[in-house]
Parts: C-alpha cells; sequence; structure tokens
C-alpha cells in the first residue's frame, strides 16, 4: 500500500527500509543527483550527472556493455588509461654528440692565413687537459689573437684548422700567444714640399788676379794686394808701337796677395796678335805649375799651343796604295790645261775593289775610335749618283803578324752629281781599330767602295781624291 497524505505510511523499523529508499540511495550514492527529462512524445529520459554512455576517452564503454560489466573490466584490466605511479630511472642513453668547444691555445706558433683558409697546427697539452684526447673533427677551436677555426681533420696530434672568424690580419705571425702583424704596402709618394731656403753661400776661394797695362818697355813688376798702382783690371788697347804688358798673382777674395806677381810679358799689339818682347822666349810667357799653383816665368805653356781632343789628319789619294787583288787603279785628271788637276784612285761601279795607306799613328792618340771623312769626284754620269764608301783598320806591333784580318768596316753613303765637282761626304760612324792598337804601332787602313750595297748605284768611276782622318789627343805631346 502507498503512503499518502491522507495515508501517511506507517514509520518502519529502522533496520527495515523499503525498496524505493534503497534504490534512491544507491542512485543517489553511486550516480549523484539524477535528472529525469520528459520528451515531446511523453517518454522519459533520465540524465546522469557524468557520462557512463562512452565511459573513458582512453578505454571508452563497448557497444551494449553495461555500466557495471564495464566497471569490472576497468577494475579486472588495472583500468587502462589512467595514469600510474612512477616507474623506476630507465638505463643511461647513449653519449650524444660533442657540441662545440671553446678553449683558449697560447703555445702555437704560425702563420694567420686568410678568412677561409686553412693552417695546420700541432696540438698538445695544457696542464692537465690533453688537447689532443678530446678535440674532434668538427669542433670548433679559439686561439687568441688569431681567431675562430673549425677542425677540418685530425691526423696524430696535428690538426688542419679552417679560420671562421678573423681577429688578426692574415699574414701575421702568431705566437705564444702573441700576434706580429706584418707592415702594410708603402703608400703613394706625397706631393713635393715647398722648395727650401736658399743655403748659405760658401767662402770665396783664391784665385789669379791678371792685370794690365799698355807701353813700349817692360814696366817694373807690380806689388802689393788688390790692383797695383797704375795698373789695370781691364786690358786697355795699346797705341802703335806700344805692348800689352800682363802680370798676375794669387789673392784671396779679400784681395790679399798669397805670393808676388810676375814679372810682366807681353802677349799683344792688338787684337788677335801675340808677341814676346825681352831677352828670351821664356822672359815673356809664363807657366802655370800644379805643384805650387802659381806664375812662373820660366817657360812656355805647350798645351796652350797643342792642346788635348779632337786632331784631324788628311791622307791624300798619292798615300795609297792599291791592293794586289781587287785594287783599286790610281790615275789623273785635267779638267782644265794649267789649273788644279784630280789626283786621285778610282774605284769600279761592278767591282768591289781596295787601297790601303798605313799610319804610325801619334803616341797622343788615345787608342781608341776613329772616324773619317771621304773627299772625292766623278766623271759624267746621267743617273744614279750614290756611292757607298768604306773604312776598316788593323794595328800590328814589333814581332806582330802584318797579314790579320782588318776590323768591321764602317761604311757612309755620299751622292755625286756634277761631273768634276768637288764631293765631301759625312764622317763615318766610330771606327774601332782591331789588334787593340798600342804606342808605336803601325795602323793600317783599307779604303772599299761597297758596290754590293743598295745604296751604290753610280754606274761610272768614283774618284778618291783623299781622306781626312779625325783622332782623339790624350795628352799635348807625344813624348
Amino acid at each position: 500500500m502507498s503512503c499518502t497524505p491522507r495515508n501517511p505510511c506507517t514509520p518502519l523499523p529502522l533496520g527495515i527500509e523499503p525498496l524505493p529508499s534503497v534504490v534512491d540511495n544507491f542512485v543517489a550514492s553511486f550516480f549523484g543527483e539524477i535528472e529525469k527529462i520528459q520528451s515531446t512524445d511523453g517518454t522519459f529520459v533520465w540524465v546522469l550527472p557524468c557520462d557512463m554512455e562512452a565511459g573513458l576517452a582512453s578505454n571508452p564503454r563497448l557497444p551494449n556493455e553495461g555500466v557495471g560489466c564495464y566497471l569490472l573490466r576497468l577494475l579486472e584490466s588495472g583500468i587502462s588509461g589512467f595514469t600510474g605511479a612512477q616507474g623506476a630511472p630507465g638505463a643511461p642513453g647513449a653519449v650524444g654528440p660533442q657540441g662545440s668547444a671553446a678553449f683558449a691555445v697560447t703555445s702555437l706558433s704560425f702563420v694567420q692565413p686568410a678568412l677561409a683558409g686553412t693552417v695546420s697546427v700541432t696540438l698538445t697539452s695544457n696542464g692537465t687537459t690533453s688537447f689532443v684526447s678530446w678535440v674532434q673533427e668538427g669542433s670548433e677551436v679559439f686561439i687568441r689573437t688569431a681567431g675562430y677555426y673549425t677542425v677540418l681533420s685530425i691526423s696524430g696530434n696535428v690538426a688542419l684548422l679552417q679560420l671562421d672568424s678573423l681577429i688578426a690580419s692574415p699574414g701575421a705571425t702568431i705566437a705564444s700567444g702573441v700576434a706580429t702583424v706584418p707592415s702594410g704596402v708603402v703608400g703613394a709618394s706625397g706631393s713635393p714640399g715647398a722648395a727650401g731656403a736658399a743655403g748659405v753661400a760658401g767662402a770665396s776661394g783664391d784665385f789669379y788676379h791678371f792685370v794690365f797695362r799698355s807701353g813700349v818697355s817692360r814696366p817694373l813688376t807690380p806689388s802689393g794686394n788688390g790692383t797695383p798702382s797704375g795698373w789695370l783690371d781691364v786690358a786697355p788697347t795699346p797705341a802703335p808701337g806700344e805692348f800689352l804688358w800682363v802680370s798676375a798673382v794669387r789673392q784671396t777674395a779679400a784681395f790679399v796677395s798669397s805670393g808676388v806677381w810676375s814679372v810682366p810679358f807681353t802677349v799683344g799689339v792688338g787684337a788677335g796678335d801675340v808677341m814676346m818682347n825681352g831677352s828670351s822666349f821664356e822672359d815673356d810667357i809664363p807657366v802655370f805649375t800644379s805643384s805650387s799653383s802659381t806664375i812662373r816665368d820660366s817657360g812656355i805653356k805647350i798645351s796652350d799651343i797643342n792642346p788635348v781632343g779632337l786632331q784631324e789628319m788628311w791622307i791624300p789619294a798619292q798615300e795609297m796604295k792599291a791592293l794586289t787583288t781587287d785594287g783599286a787603279v790610281p790615275g789623273q785628271v785635267e779638267v782644265t790645261p794649267g789649273n788644279p788637276e784630280i789626283v786621285h784612285i778610282g774605284f769600279d761601279p761592278t767591282t768591289q775593289q781596295y787601297a790601303q795607306f798605313i799610319i804610325a799613328m801619334p803616341k797622343r792618340w788615345d787608342e781608341g775610335t776613329v772616324v773619317a771623312q771621304f773627299y772625292w769626284s766623278h766623271p759624267a754620269t746621267t743617273v744614279n749618283f750614290g756611292v757607298v764608301w768604306g773604312l776598316a783598320a788593323v794595328s800590328a806591333g814589333d814581332l806582330d803578324l802584318i797579314g790579320v784580318a782588318y776590323g768591321t768596316t764602317q761604311q757612309i753613303v755620299d751622292t755625286g752629281g756634277v761631273t768634276n765637282d768637288l764631293r765631301v761626304s759625312a764622317a763615318i760612324p766610330a771606327l774601332t781599330v782591331s789588334g787593340p792598337p798600342l804606342a808605336g804601332d803601325l795602323t793600317f787602313f783599307q779604303v772599299s767602295r761597297l758596290v754590293a750595297d743598295g745604296g751604290d748605284n753610280m754606274a761610272v768611276v768614283a774618284r778618291l781624291i783623299g781622306v781626312k782622318l779625325s783622332y782623339v789627343s790624350a795628352t799635348p805631346t807625344d813624348a
């Protein structure tokens, strides 16, 4: 019988509980509060506070599996999907690859390469650390004052390093942690500076002071410093019958004489004239001596008469001899009766011919090169007037064989034109005398017409009148 408000239920004893109460208590304890929802079609749905239809996400209910069976299965399988207690530590894992190691090396010595360049170094121990034992290929090394390097390879304790990051300049010498950087390239020269101030003029040296006067007879020897009384620093023009007298002395810049004046001597009576007056030649011509640097009245200064330098010598055709083989032909041509005739030695236009002359060269010759010019003429011809003259030379001394070969021939081309006119060639290039020449030697000269040369195209005989030879004199005399 059900209990109603009008018919309340009789309370049951404490140990007896009706079924509805038992069910309600079980549902409330097991599921919590249950909500009953009526659908529109009149049916009812009981909604539990937790979704027991799906179950655990990691271990869901099976199709048509009751809640009780599902719970039993969860309990029997250990409730798979729940996080259990932490297990015991696992075994250690394998050693992973070595990371980059940065360490300083201070005892290496090498030359710094360029960026990305390589260098071989020897790895040694540093205190208790052995670089060899734990530096590996691919690791990074920092070398103080040098930079960061990658180890490309290791052979024994020698490592090949590649520069990745530059600190010291390429070419720097690395030794014990110190980098010595080489000098840079020398820069371009700067612009010239302004000219410096002029230096102080040096002291004036001694000089020879010449004084002059005119007169018929020799004046007394002057004396004193500066310009003596009655004498002039500029030569006067002598009157007719007078001589120009000269005296000299060595003086300082302050016109203080360091010796005595020379005995007056005459140098001329007019422009370009040289005269002497007195008892002897020596009385009138002063001579400078290098030993005393003074003027003395004891002789003539030879170098003023025959100075050193270029000298000339004339060799006429009459002094030349035709060679036995292919010799030129001596001849003489009368141009106009009673007038000068052309004395010559003739050279053929088709056959190369020769002539020679011999000179015992002066001892004052410097035994160097000589030059020559050719004086010549030709008979009538109409076209092509070129003639090529040649000269060669060789010297022979006492006990030398005379028949030796001439040296190299030097040549010059000249052009004729008018019949019987005198032609003078330019000088040949410097001619070396073969031998070589020595003082006292005989020098043999060979003249030729070089008909095979393209510049020689004159079709008639070339008449050589003579040769002017030029040489250098090394001393004033042949002594």
